[in-house]
């Protein structure tokens, strides 16, 4: 009786996560979610998004900044911290929202206001 073996599934699934260990390394900072949309009206859906930061640097001491469309699409609740919230406001627009570990490592959030 012959036997065709086929080994891919441990090598894959090593690779993958070398790949997925190195790209973190590499970037430093990572924020979740990377993208929102939120309605300005709370009548129309969710107004409010928590971000989480994370680094691979011990402490993890993270700033946050929100750079606005114009000064109506919202704001942060925390310029510190772990996570910080995105609140919508008044006017729909986008905010991109940095994190950064304070050596020169940030990632970044869109949220499209509608």
């Amino acid at each position: 009786m012959k036997r065709n073996k086929i080994v891919l599934g441990i090598g894959i699934t090593a690779a993958v996560l070398a790949l997925s260990v190195a790209a973190f390394a590499a970037i430093h900072v990572a924020l979740v979610p990377n993208n929102a949309t939120l309605n300005h009206d709370p009548n129309n859906g969710p107004t409010t998004m928590t971000f989480d930061a994370f680094c691979n640097a011990t402490p993890c001491n993270i700033s946050w900044v929100v750079i606005l469309s114009n000064a109506n699409v919202g704001s942060i609740d925390r310029q510190s911290g772990p996570q910080t919230t995105f609140n919508a406001g008044s006017s729909p627009g986008t905010a991109y929202i940095f994190a950064s570990d304070g050596n020169g490592h940030m990632a970044q959030a869109k949220v499209d206001v509608q």
